[in-house]
């Protein structure tokens, strides 16, 4: 005999799956990041823009975007239940501003000319990168997937802050690519430009999988 499964029990099954798949999704943010912060890839890095573009993605994006997609909804939701006593509710724009701003600031200022070629000639400031945009982009991304342990912002601004992340990303990825001045003096622009699409690719799918999140909390 045929089993006919309802909408509800298929949405009740594919909620389970995800649930299910959620702790993986932290295990490969860890792994991606150890992956892109340790040699050989850290040596490629400061060799080559395209593969520095592609770990900047890694710290500011997929990481810490994965890290918290993660994150079983059930402990954070348990997390806001036990959490220090109610106070004064922030602002929406506030709140939002306060995790948003120091990323934009650490995406422009890891991106920036003479940076690169700090990063390029001293390898111990790849784990400061890593610190920095993983630690920020927590925060945002905490905020854009509802799992802030205060209260959760509203989805329209949440929309905005992932909106803003996203076009911070583009711009500084693009005056990247058709800059004139090199992660190396050996670099050559189209190598940059290279550079650049991955990051804008990279973002892309991570700004995807935040509104698949965002659907979901």
């Amino acid at each position: 005999m045929t089993r006919w499964h309802t909408p509800t029990s298929w949405r009740a099954k594919t909620a389970r799956s995800v649930q299910c798949a959620r702790p993986w999704l932290a295990v490969v943010a860890v792994l991606l990041a150890l992956l892109a912060v340790l040699p050989p890839a850290a040596t490629y890095a400061r060799q080559y823009a395209f593969v520095k573009a592609l770990q900047f993605s890694v710290f500011a994006v997929l990481a810490p975007g994965l890290l918290i997609l993660g994150t079983p909804r059930r402990y954070a939701a348990s997390r806001r239940r036990t959490g220090e006593p109610a106070r004064r509710p922030v602002p929406p724009a506030r709140a939002a501003a306060w995790r948003l701003v120091p990323f934009v600031a650490l995406v422009i200022i890891w991106r920036l000319p003479a940076v690169l070629d700090a990063l390029a000639r001293y390898p111990v400031l790849a784990a400061a990168e890593l610190v920095t945009l993983a630690g920020a982009g927590l925060g945002v991304w905490l905020a854009i997937a509802g799992l802030s342990p205060a209260t959760p912002l509203p989805r329209p601004q949440r929309a905005a802050m992932a909106a803003a992340a996203m076009w911070t990303i583009w711009i500084v990825a693009y005056v990247t690519g058709m800059s004139s001045l090199a992660l190396t003096p050996r670099s050559a622009p189209a190598v940059e430009f290279l550079g650049s699409a991955m990051d804008l690719h990279a973002d892309h799918l991570a700004w995807r999988a935040g509104h698949a999140g965002r659907h979901a909390a």
